[in-house]
């Protein structure tokens, strides 16, 4: 996947692609005028501390999209409805760590700063 987001841009001036833990994000502080989190939130262990990580990497009025699915929403087409719903029960109670995140990141705060994502 980096290598392909490389690629992709390879031609674009003031673009960069890099590799790193959102825990310790590889890049100065206030340095980033564009962030995007897609998908990344449900999976660590604490979200509140890769919002830290961002908010310190980001400069003053950066724009910074947050987009993480809300998977109790899941709706699973099968004519057996128990199967559907046990389904959507298994994902959200074992298979993703942070299943509704999606639904609550306007609330969603950084434990150290305290901070909101709509204020970042």
């Amino acid at each position: 996947m980096l290598a392909q987001a490389r690629e992709r841009a390879s031609g674009l001036r003031g673009v960069e692609v890099r590799e790193g833990d959102v825990h310790a994000l590889p890049v100065e502080s206030g340095s980033v005028d564009r962030a995007k989190i897609d998908r990344v939130l449900m999976h660590v262990a604490e979200p509140g501390d890769a919002l830290v990580q961002l908010h310190r990497v980001t400069r003053s009025g950066a724009l910074v999209g947050l987009v993480e699915p809300d998977w109790d929403t899941l709706v699973v087409d099968a004519e057996d409805l128990q199967t559907s719903r046990a389904f959507t029960r298994y994902t959200t109670e074992e298979v993703v760590r942070h299943a509704t995140i999606g639904r609550s990141l306007g609330r969603l705060k950084a434990p150290s700063t305290h901070r909101s994502p709509s204020s970042l």
